[in-house]
């Protein structure tokens, strides 16, 4: 091959590049959703600009401005303020129209997301379109998409935005710096937990396991509270953990979310 041949094709093969990543970034830019959308009150819509700004020019008043958006979501519970604080020092925002996929079962686990706005669905089987409707298995996502970030692993269920979604993200790398330790421990005692009270469980393969526990969630029960009626149709299954002489913890209660 002459050399000008040669020009001639590293010339096609970086126009091809070019444009397969400007067909990408349209793509992108169809799926989103104006910020405005989401902007209900001027306060919001400043604190979401502070989201724009790198995180080494963060100050401290704009982190816990961020912070005051997510404070009141089930994850930071279990976290620490400081902790908290550092999360939200490195998050930045990304947007979703209704029934766009977020990720798909298999991707890479290169982003947390965390529902700002919105309602979405976690989907454990394969999906080749996006759903129409509510169909599905559905879980709460933020913290089981931790797993795969913290193992550099690929997706083990697909998120289905079921509404025009805005979405607080962390890449891969802050995420792990923030909350790897912490949420490798936590994963394991969950699985360690069901393995001790779901019949069948301590066979399973602690992946198969882990994908269990997305649909579970903890619950504290009163002494004499019925956990069902006679006449009513079930579709709940309920494990307990503990109890005492005043109440019983069920950590593990799954809600069964579509129609046999």
């Amino acid at each position: 091959m002459t050399p000008q041949e040669e020009k001639e094709v590293s010339d096609a093969s970086s126009d091809t590049g070019s444009d397969l990543s400007e067909e990408e970034e349209t793509k992108e830019s169809e799926d989103q959703v104006p910020l405005e959308q989401f902007a209900t009150d001027e306060k919001f819509a400043t604190t979401l600009e502070l989201l724009q700004l790198p995180p080494a020019e963060r100050s401290r008043e704009n982190v816990e401005c961020i912070f005051s958006l997510v404070k009141d979501n089930k994850f930071f519970a279990e976290l620490d303020a400081e902790m908290s604080l550092e999360l939200c020092r490195h998050m930045t925002y990304t947007t979703k129209k209704k029934d766009r996929v977020v990720f798909y079962k298999g991707d890479p686990a290169d982003n947390w997301y965390l529902i700002l706005a919105g309602n979405a669905g976690v989907y454990i089987e394969e999906l080749k379109d996006p759903p129409e409707g509510d169909g599905g298995e559905q879980g709460d996502s933020s913290a089981n998409q931790g797993r795969g970030l913290i193992r550099n692993d690929v997706r083990s269920a697909a998120l289905i935005a079921h509404s025009d979604c805005l979405f607080l993200t962390l890449d891969k790398k802050s995420f792990q710096h923030c909350l790897g330790n912490f949420l490798r421990q936590k994963t394991d005692d969950k699985v360690q937990t069901l393995r001790q009270v779901l019949p069948g469980a301590r066979d399973l393969r602690k992946l198969v396991v882990e994908q269990l526990t997305y649909f579970f969630k903890e619950a504290t029960l009163q002494k004499d509270m019925p956990l069902s009626t006679e006449g009513n149709k079930e579709d709940t299954l309920y494990l307990i953990v503990k109890e005492d002489t005043s109440a019983i913890s069920i950590r593990c209660v799954l809600e069964h979310t579509r129609e046999s």
